[in-house]
């Protein structure tokens, strides 16, 4: 088996803190999951790894995004300026054949543009 590592104790720190948020006892969390209160403690101390498809049921269960039990960055969403966002907008309201050629045009006139530069 795998040594567990600073992450897994992270792991089982978010684990216990969603697990008493809640309001569930290691001995419910264990039954919902099919395992022991025993497991469930050691989870939570950092002395085994949690697996994966275990924090995925506790995820779904407390209705979280999986990233909420990890001990990871947020993935930062590409920011797009107000005129991309329309533009996508409008081509998207047209159907396939008028899209594609607007694309071609649009190409065209960019690299136009840049033999100009």
């Amino acid at each position: 088996m795998a040594r567990v590592t600073e992450f897994d104790a992270e792991v089982g720190k978010r684990l216990r803190h969603q697990r008493r948020q809640a309001g569930l006892s290691q001995g419910e969390l264990g039954r919902s999951l099919g395992i022991s209160f025993q497991q469930i403690q050691k989870y939570e101390s950092g002395r085994n790894r949690f697996p994966i498809e275990n924090l995925v049921k506790c995820a779904r269960l407390w209705n979280l995004p999986i990233e909420a039990m990890l001990p990871i960055e947020p993935i930062k969403v590409l920011e797009i300026e107000e005129s991309c966002r329309q533009l996508l907008t409008l081509l998207a309201e047209l159907d396939q054949r008028p899209r594609k050629e607007l694309v071609r045009l649009l190409r065209e006139l960019i690299d136009s543009v840049k033999v100009k530069q």
